[in-house]
């Protein structure tokens, strides 16, 4: 039963992991999009009356994705409980390495110069 666990938590994962850098992909690229429409339109000398209800629209893309991004974290730390109450806390799905905070400790320290020396 473990191993079935084990494969559905890494097939999850994998999905998650997918979702959380296509989230990351979309907040940029609607912020280059922002960026080239205003940089683009005093490039162009195009009058800042022309094009407002595409700036208004793409401008509103921008919170909507933030919050989406903020719901997939949110999703990732209900899975990060269920993968613990599955008996899979030995595991690390993500195949990264788990964040500073999930271990109780940073894994730098900060030191003076003379301590590093």
């Amino acid at each position: 039963m473990l191993n079935k666990r084990l494969e559905y938590a890494k097939d999850v994962a994998k999905e998650l992991l997918e979702v959380e850098a296509t989230c990351d992909q979309l907040v940029a690229q609607v912020g280059q999009l922002m960026t080239r429409l205003s940089a683009g339109r005093t490039s162009a000398n195009v009058s800042a009356v022309m094009g407002q209800n595409a700036f208004s629209s793409v401008g509103a893309i921008a919170p909507a994705a933030i919050a989406v991004r903020g719901l997939i974290v949110d999703a990732h730390h209900q899975l990060r409980d269920f993968q613990h109450q599955a008996g899979l806390d030995a595991y690390n799905l993500g195949g990264g390495w788990f964040k500073a905070e999930e271990r109780g400790k940073a894994p730098f320290a900060v030191v003076r110069h003379e301590e590093a020396a």
